[in-house]
C-alpha cells in the first residue's frame, strides 16, 4: 500500500473536491519513508507499516476519475455543516472521528482525556442502545437489534476508520450474530474472537496504539469492572482500572504518565460524554442550540487548561527492557485477581525502578543529534549526576518536541547545564524554546562580542548567566580564553572526558584559532567533534597531525546549500586514518561509555 503527502496541508484531497471513496489517478515521485534519526521518538517510517504502508508518494499531479458515491457525498455534506459552527474540530472529531491538530488537543492528550474523543466502544455503543430503545417500542427485540446494526453499519461506513473503531463494530457484530444464532458464547469468549479476527486480518494492526489501547482497555473492564451502588466509587474505580492498564502503553509511546489523570478522568469523563456530547449532536441538528455547545466547550477548555497546570503532572517513565513491563501486567492481573498486599508492594517496587531506571545507570553518554545543518550534543555524566547540553541547532518546533520527548526516554526532566558555544542560529536557535518547555539549571555563552539572541537570553535570564562550571563525574575544561570579533572566532571549546573517553568540542572554530588551541595546551583526545560543520576554514593540518584522534564526527544537514563537509577536511580526515561518522549519513550518533569500552549507535534516515 502507498501514502501520500504534499507541500499542502493534510485536507489537500478536500481542496481538490476529491472526496474519501473517489477514483483517481496520481503521478509522482514514490521512495520509503524515513526513519527516525533521533532514538527513541516516533518513527513515522514504523507507523505507516503498522497502517500497511510501505511506500509514500510526492504528488505531481492528481486527476479525478470518479467522484465518490451516496456515502462520500453524506460525508461530505457532515464536513461542511460542521464547518459552520465555531467549534468544528470538536463536531467533525466526534461525528466521522476526523482529527485536526490544535494546541488544545495537545493539551487533551497530555491530561489523559484524548481518549474520550476517538469512536470507540463508547460511541458505538451509544448509537446502537440509543436506536435500539427506540426501535423496541414499536417492534420486537430481535428486530429493534437489527435496525441498530444497520444504522450502526452506516455509521462505521461514514467515519475515518480507527482501530478502536473497528474493533467496537465487529465486537456488536459478534455480540448481535451470538444472540440471534443462540450460540450463547460468554461476553469474554466474544473478544478473545473479535480479537483473533482483526490479528487474522490484520496482523500489523498489533503495532497501532489504538488497537492496543481499545482491546487492552475492553480486557480490563470486561474482566475486572466492578458494580457498586455508589456511583463516585464506580467511576473512581473505573478511571483508576483504565489509569493502571494503559499505564505501560503511555509510558512506552511517551515515557511520561500523568498521575492526575485519575481524577481529570472522573471529573471530566461525565462532563464531556452526558453533557457536551449531547449538546454538540442536538446543535448540528438544530443551528440555534450552538450557543450551549459553545458555553460548555468553553468550560471544558478552562477545566482542561486548569487541569493542565497542576503540579508533578507528568511521571517519568523512560525507555526500558521489555521485560519489565510485562513483569508489571502480570503483577497487575495477580493484585486484581488475589488481592495480596505483596503483590500492591511488588507493582510500587517495579513502577520505582522503572522512573528511577537511569539514575542506577554507570553509563556515561554522549549523543551528537541530527539537528540538520547544526550542531547539537548532549552529554550525560554516570548516574545521571550532569546533564550537559551543548548548542540546540536551529528554532524548530518539530525538533524541540521530538528532543524533549528524547530526554524523557533516558529519564531526564531538566538539563543542568546549557552551553551555547557562540550566537549563530544554527548552534544557538532552538534555545529560547527549550527554555520555555525544560528546566535548566545555568547557561554558558562566550566572552566576546554578543549578537541580539545572545543579548536577549542574557536579559531574560540574568540568573542563569555563568562563566564557571565544574560537574560532578566529568572531566571538563574550557579551553577558549581569548576574545575576538566573529562569532565562529569566539567559539566556545571544551575538552570533556566520560571516564578515558576523550572529546574537543571545536564550534565553529577557524584554524587560527584551532592552532593557538594546541600550542597553548597539551590534549589527549581520541573523538574530534570538527568545527563548522565540515567547512574548509577549520580542521587545519596541524590540529591532527599534534592530537591523533581516532574518530571524528561531523554535524551537517542533508543537501545543505553550504556543500559541507567539504572535500579538502575529508581527505586530511582520511590521511591521518581518522574514522569520519557524519549526522547526515548516521542520524545522531550515540556513545555509550564504561570504564573500559564505549558502543556507537546510528540512526540512519
Amino acid at each position: 500500500m502507498i501514502g501520500y503527502y504534499s507541500n499542502e496541508k493534510e485536507n489537500f484531497f478536500l481542496k481538490q473536491n476529491i472526496m474519501i471513496g473517489s477514483t483517481i489517478r496520481i503521478k509522482g515521485k514514490l521512495k520509503a519513508p524515513s526513519h527516525n534519526t533521533i532514538p527513541n521518538t516516533f518513527s513515522y517510517r514504523k507507523y505507516l507499516k503498522s497502517q500497511n504502508i510501505f511506500f509514500e508518494i510526492e504528488i505531481e499531479e492528481i486527476e479525478l476519475i470518479k467522484q465518490g458515491g451516496l456515502l462520500a457525498q453524506v460525508r461530505k455534506w457532515i464536513i461542511n455543516r460542521c464547518n459552520r459552527f465555531p467549534y468544528a474540530s470538536y463536531l467533525k472529531q466526534i461525528l466521522l472521528g476526523i482529527k485536526e491538530k490544535t494546541d488544545i488537543e495537545e493539551v487533551y492528550r497530555q491530561n489523559g482525556l484524548s481518549h474520550i474523543f476517538v469512536i470507540s466502544g463508547m460511541h458505538m455503543g451509544m448509537i446502537y442502545q440509543w436506536f435500539q430503545k427506540f426501535c423496541s417500542r414499536k417492534v420486537s427485540t430481535k428486530k429493534s437489534q437489527l435496525i441498530a446494526l444497520i444504522i450502526l453499519t452506516i455509521y462505521r461506513l461514514l467515519i475515518i476508520p480507527s482501530a478502536s473503531s473497528k474493533r467496537a463494530y465487529s465486537f456488536f457484530v459478534f455480540l448481535s450474530w451470538n444472540k440471534w444464532s443462540k450460540i450463547n458464547l460468554s461476553t469474554k469468549q466474544i473478544f478473545w474472537f473479535n480479537l483473533c479476527f482483526h490479528l487474522i486480518q490484520n496482523p500489523s494492526s498489533i503495532f497501532q496504539i489504538s488497537f492496543q489501547y481499545s482491546f487492552l482497555l475492553s480486557f480490563a473492564f470486561l474482566y475486572f469492572k466492578k458494580k457498586s451502588s455508589n456511583q463516585i466509587w464506580n467511576l473512581f474505580y473505573h478511571s483508576l482500572l483504565a489509569f493502571l492498564f494503559s499505564l505501560p502503553i503511555t509510558a512506552y509511546y511517551q515515557y511520561a504518565i500523568n498521575p492526575w489523570s485519575i481524577l481529570i478522568n472522573c471529573i471530566m469523563l461525565p462532563i464531556i460524554t452526558k453533557v457536551l456530547f449531547p449538546c454538540l449532536i442536538l446543535s448540528f441538528a438544530i443551528f440555534p442550540l450552538q450557543i450551549f455547545a459553545s458555553k460548555w466547550i468553553h468550560i471544558i477548555e478552562k477545566l482542561n487548561t486548569y487541569f493542565f497546570k497542576m503540579p508533578e503532572r507528568e511521571w517519568i517513565l523512560p525507555k526500558v527492557h521489555p521485560i519489565l513491563p510485562i513483569l508489571y501486567f502480570l503483577i497487575l492481573i495477580l493484585l486484581l485477581k488475589f488481592k495480596k498486599r505483596i503483590f500492591r508492594f511488588i507493582l510500587v517496587l517495579i513502577l520505582l525502578f522503572w522512573h528511577y531506571y537511569y539514575k542506577l545507570d554507570y553509563h556515561g553518554y554522549l549523543f551528537f543529534l541530527d539537528v540538520g545543518q547544526g550542531d547539537s550534543c548532549l552529554i550525560i555524566s554516570p548516574y545521571q549526576k550532569e546533564v550537559i547540553l551543548l548548542d540546540t541547532g536551529y528554532k524548530n518546533k518539530y525538533l524541540t518536541d521530538n528532543f524533549l520527548v528524547f530526554l524523557k526516554s533516558y529519564g531526564l526532566q531538566k538539563i543542568n547545564l546549557l552551553i551555547l558555544s557562540h550566537g549563530d542560529n544554527d548552534h544557538l536557535g532552538n534555545a529560547k524554546e527549550l527554555l520555555k518547555k525544560i528546566e535548566i539549571d545555568y547557561i554558558w555563552m562566550n566572552e566576546g562580542r554578543k549578537n541580539a539572541a545572545e543579548i536577549e537570553l542574557e536579559e531574560t535570564y540574568p540568573s542563569k548567566i555563568i562563566t564557571k562550571y565544574q560537574p560532578i563525574n566529568l572531566s571538563f575544561h574550557n579551553l577558549s580564553h581569548v576574545k575576538r570579533t566573529t562569532e565562529n572566532e569566539n567559539s566556545l571549546v571544551f575538552h570533556i572526558c566520560i571516564y578515558k573517553m576523550c572529546t574537543l568540542f571545536l564550534g565553529d572554530l577557524d584554524r587560527t584559532g584551532e592552532e593557538e588551541i594546541i600550542r597553548k595546551y597539551h590534549l589527549n583526545a581520541s573523538l574530534l567533534k570538527v568545527a563548522h560543520h565540515g567547512a574548509k576554514t577549520s580542521t587545519s593540518e596541524e590540529l591532527l597531525r599534534k592530537i591523533q584522534f581516532k574518530m571524528a564526527i561531523i554535524s551537517a544537514g542533508r543537501n545543505n546549500q553550504y556543500l559541507h563537509p567539504h572535500n579538502e577536511v575529508l581527505k586530511k580526515l582520511a590521511k591521518y586514518q581518522i574514522t569520519i561518522l557524519n549526522t547526515q549519513e548516521q542520524g545522531t550518533i550515540s556513545w555509550k561509555i564504561t570504564p573500559k569500552r564505549y558502543t556507537i549507535i546510528t540512526n540512519p534516515p
